[in-house]
């Protein structure tokens, strides 16, 4: 009887966490993290997640039941907010996605209904919720409600999209919603794209990105230069090449990242110009990207790659 006591305890300190933690913010700079999702560690491999297993969806534990409508909506919100604040913490953002993975998987109908068909909190709310759940029917929903008039509806359905949806799926809508006025819808357009667009040469997806990265808001330009990289569309290399001497270390890290993702030797010379980046977080991506494009390490000073770059 230990362990479903101790697992009990666990979730009940993580509701009264989410609990306090009530909001229906949607600016994000990711999800994943477009910088850390590759170098985090995986929280299987971690003791601490061994030694306490997810709970069943099945089972639908007394934890993820609540006796009102606004009580679910309520513990939903704050159980959202919780996870992107403990994201820096793999363990505990791990539980608190299993937490909302658990809530959402048990109050699935109720949910979708109002996604479609509810107040704008609850709407907004559901919309980040569908992203923690892989049910087929979730995805048409959140295409659905990109059309939704409240941008933190769209906002959180786009966030979703990058994490349960399928190619092609609101691919035209994402696209639109580039040029959108809110830039938290454009940031998470960005990132959405990432995932809806098919790889490889992205026709129509490609131009938009690249037009992105010279978007007013830094998390947009971010998310564009890490779109670009997923899509594998090589005809963004000198545009990337260009986004690493922008003002923000976050969209010059992402888009070394790309370029060393997209593995064209034309992206050398501006990366070997990035090694000694003021910021070290660039500095480490330029040096990734290099190895990954010329399958050496000629190490973190620049001076040691110019044999590399007149070959």
């Amino acid at each position: 009887m230990r362990q479903p006591v101790l697992r009990s305890l666990a979730l009940a300190s993580l509701m009264a966490l989410a609990a306090s933690c009530v909001t229906t913010e949607t600016r994000t700079t990711g999800l994943p993290d477009p910088l850390d999702a590759a170098e985090r560690k995986p929280v299987e491999d971690s003791e601490a997640a061994k030694s306490e297993a997810p709970v069943p969806k099945e089972e639908a534990p007394d934890e993820y039941r609540f006796k009102t409508e606004n009580e679910l909506f309520v513990r939903l919100d704050g159980a959202l907010k919780a996870h992107r604040e403990m994201l820096d913490d793999p363990v505990k953002a791990q539980k608190l996605e299993e937490l909302i993975t658990g809530i959402t998987h048990t109050n699935l109908s109720t949910i979708l209904t109002q996604v479609a068909d509810g107040s704008e909190r609850n709407r907004t709310i559901a919309a980040a919720a569908l992203g923690y759940e892989t049910d087929p029917v979730v995805e048409p929903a959140l295409v659905k409600a990109l059309d939704d008039v409240a941008p933190g509806v769209v906002s959180n359905a786009l966030r979703s999209l990058a994490r349960v949806g399928e190619e092609g799926q609101g691919l035209d809508q994402a696209i639109a919603l580039l040029r959108h006025e809110d830039s938290a819808i454009r940031s998470n357009a960005a990132l959405a794209l990432a995932k809806l667009t098919p790889k490889g040469p992205a026709g129509p997806v490609t131009e938009p990105l690249i037009v992105a990265l010279l978007d007013e808001d830094p998390v947009t330009r971010a998310n564009a230069a890490f779109a670009l990289g997923e899509i594998g569309d090589t005809d963004a290399v000198g545009h990337l090449a260009q986004a690493l001497s922008d003002d923000m270390p976050r969209v010059r890290a992402l888009a070394a990242q790309s370029l060393g993702k997209l593995g064209d030797p034309g992206a050398t010379r501006a990366l070997v110009g990035r090694l000694g980046d003021p910021n070290s977080l660039v500095r480490d991506r330029a040096r990734k990207a290099l190895i990954a494009i010329t399958k050496r390490d000629l190490g973190p000073d620049p001076s040691d790659w110019s044999p590399e770059l007149r070959q």
